[in-house]
């Protein structure tokens, strides 16, 4: 019987799960102040991923009709995965150093 291992990616994770660092999961679980840096709204997977300004110079290079998709319909694909990690990364990043 072969067996397969499936890899995964913590920032990923993140951004399939809806758990991690950011504010929504915070305020969700142990009922911290979920508000975003930017100062606009809930920091939620898809408003730092498609909405957030902090994130902005991130998705330059996107093709803008990403921008209008649900996150649902880009998390398997595989140039927004990588831009998504980036930004997750930078993101973790900056909480830790803060």
């Amino acid at each position: 019987m072969l067996y397969y291992r499936l890899y995964g990616d913590f920032y990923y994770n993140q951004v399939s799960t809806s758990h991690g660092v950011f504010g929504a999961h915070q305020k969700r679980l142990f009922g911290k102040e979920g508000g975003c840096p930017c100062g606009e709204q809930l920091e939620a997977i898809e408003h730092i991923l498609l909405k957030c300004k902090i994130w902005g110079n991130e998705r330059d290079y996107w093709p803008k009709s990403w921008l209008q998709k649900d996150i649902s319909d880009l998390v398997f694909y595989s140039p927004f995965k990588k831009g998504a990690i980036d930004i997750f990364e930078k993101l973790m990043s900056s909480r830790l150093t803060s």
